[in-house]
């Protein structure tokens, strides 16, 4: 990784070029390649056991550039940081320029804390002003608490009757029935001939997993044969994994990452 430039901008803003070589980048392929081989099917090999080379004759030697681009930036960028020792605020603009065997190289732009400069001060004076509490001032103030401490017993139970109003799952499982509501629920996945159900505890069933997805709503969206999502829970998505809250990360069917991504901004 090396920083070609760092330009400060307006309103305390700075812009970062950073590149990332070439070995940088083919380690970064590598384990792109380990992480989805198992996702890319080649004639003549079981799932996973086809060779990189062999991946990347089939479908161009890029396959492997966008996942190796998403585990190498985050890093490089970070070090790049702590090379120009900045200190920034929120999340940087990211645009990638050139992207190849010979690495690649992205530009970030991010806000920092303002420098402030501090002017006179010692020496200024400011005038003290005693308050004085009346006895109708703390009868007032008591009678203001208590009436907000009713409105917040009447919030209480009006959500608490909307959380029993909800729609949820009911999960059969040995020897009891467990009501799941759908906004707890994270994913759903199928795990050989069972269902996991990912919420506030994981719950496995052995149920067919279209049969879920009729009990559910438009929260929720199908990645692939093997899952479900509910897209309040998606953090991040690429073309080919749904990231979620909790670390969870699911596999994304190809051609799905157009529809999953309306899917979220029309529920935005």
């Amino acid at each position: 990784m090396s920083v070609k430039s760092c330009e400060k901008l307006e309103k305390s803003m700075v812009e970062l070029t950073v590149e990332v070589s070439a070995a940088d980048f083919e380690a970064a392929i590598e384990k792109a390649y380990k992480k989805q081989r198992g996702q890319i099917r080649v004639p003549g090999f079981r799932p996973g056991k086809a060779p990189r080379k062999m991946i990347e004759q089939m479908y161009g030697t890029g396959v492997f550039y966008e996942e190796a681009v998403n585990i190498a930036l985050p890093d490089a960028y970070t070090e790049a940081l702590k090379e120009k020792e900045l200190d920034v605020v929120g999340y940087p603009k990211i645009e990638l320029q050139d992207v190849g065997k010979d690495g690649f190289s992205f530009k970030a732009e991010g806000a920092v804390y303002p420098e402030v400069t501090l002017g006179q001060y010692k020496g200024i004076e400011a005038p003290k002003y005693e308050a004085v509490v009346t006895a109708e001032d703390v009868e007032n103030r008591l009678k203001e608490m208590a009436e907000r401490n009713s409105r917040m017993v009447d919030l209480d139970r009006a959500v608490e009757k909307l959380r029993k109003n909800e729609r949820a799952l009911t999960l059969e499982l040995p020897g009891e029935l467990v009501r799941v509501p759908l906004y707890e629920i994270r994913c759903l996945e199928v795990r050989q001939n069972y269902v996991t159900v990912h919420a506030k505890e994981d719950y496995t069933v052995k149920k067919p997993l279209g049969e879920f997805q009729r009990e559910l709503d438009e929260r929720f969206f199908r990645t692939g044969r093997s899952c479900i999502v509910n897209l309040a829970c998606v953090r991040r998505v690429t073309r080919t994994e749904v990231f979620l809250d909790g670390g969870l990360t699911m596999p994304l069917s190809r051609g799905l990452y157009d529809a999953i991504n309306r899917a979220i901004i029309s529920r935005s």
